[in-house]
């Protein structure tokens, strides 16, 4: 297979749906949940009821680009899902080919929980799962590389992950699980 091929193809897939989902960010006001987390952006805090902040400051970060608009307050999610898109190519090709990385974004590109809920709607899951994927990354460089400075990487994404929402604590025994096989 031409791994460069299907490199430039999933460039162009990562190029069609970031556009899509910045067009479908611009036309749609904002859904509960997310006018919700845009309050959250409003009143910074280092913790609130439900969830933990970075969410809000997130959010708060976009709005002081961007203004206040829903493309704003929707623009961590269209990021988040932009490097997920890429990291599981990024993970496909790594593991087996471009060829594979390629058909791993079509599938998550097409499911519509991702590519346009998740794609498009900013909930602590979208940025969750960035963290969730990158951890996973350097868990799987750590057990190649055996470079103990990684952990420190680790570590960091996790406490990023726990920023994000409570149930990234579920990244700890998935780390110990993994690492009991080693």
């Amino acid at each position: 297979m031409d791994e460069k091929k299907y490199t430039r193809y999933a460039f162009l897939v990562f190029g069609i749906f970031f556009l899509v989902r910045m067009l479908i960010a611009s036309f749609y006001g904002l859904t509960g949940d997310e006018a919700h987390y845009y309050q959250y952006a409003r009143h910074p805090s280092l913790s609130y009821f439900d969830h933990p902040p970075l969410i809000g400051y997130v959010i708060l970060f976009f709005l002081k680009i961007f203004g206040n608009t829903p493309l704003a307050v929707r623009f961590p999610a269209i990021i988040s899902s932009s490097v997920c898109t890429w990291l599981l190519f990024l993970i496909g090709r790594y593991f087996h080919s471009a060829y594979c990385g390629f058909w791993a974004i079509i599938i998550f590109s097409l499911i519509p929980l991702f590519s346009v809920l998740g794609g498009v709607m900013t909930v602590p899951d979208t940025i969750l799962s960035v963290f969730w994927l990158l951890s996973i990354i350097t868990l799987w460089k750590i057990h190649k590389t055996g470079n103990p400075l990684l952990w420190y990487l680790l570590g960091f994404l996790v406490g990023l992950s726990l920023l994000t929402k409570y149930s990234g604590i579920l990244l700890y025994p998935a780390i110990f699980l993994f690492m009991m096989d080693r």
